[in-house]
């Protein structure tokens, strides 16, 4: 995933619009990710991860996808399709509230 409008990414990630701003805040000040206006819209922002970001991702994200493997593992074929459609449907739900 590239750089994406705020209003764009808090929808994939399930935020309100207030709730993404104070995260997009937060990464910010953490030097992760940049924001700058969207030059087909210059009322949102395009976030995009910095290069510290990018590095921080990098470094923590081998490590998240095995212990999500790990928390999985447990479940059957038949359970991780089932938890999958549930998931879908679920997030279905929250596109069309937000």
């Amino acid at each position: 995933m590239g750089p994406l409008n705020q209003k764009a990414l808090g929808d994939k990630i399930l935020k309100s619009g207030g709730n993404i701003t104070m995260v997009v805040m937060n990464l910010e000040k953490q030097g992760w990710v940049q924001k700058d206006k969207d030059p087909a819209d210059l009322r949102s922002h395009i976030i995009k991860l910095t290069t510290e970001g990018e590095r921080f991702i990098t470094s923590i994200f081998p490590s998240h996808i095995d212990r999500v493997v790990e928390l999985f593992s447990d479940l059957s074929d038949e359970e991780l399709a089932a938890f999958g459609e549930l998931c879908k449907k679920i997030g279905l739900k929250a596109a069309q509230t937000c």
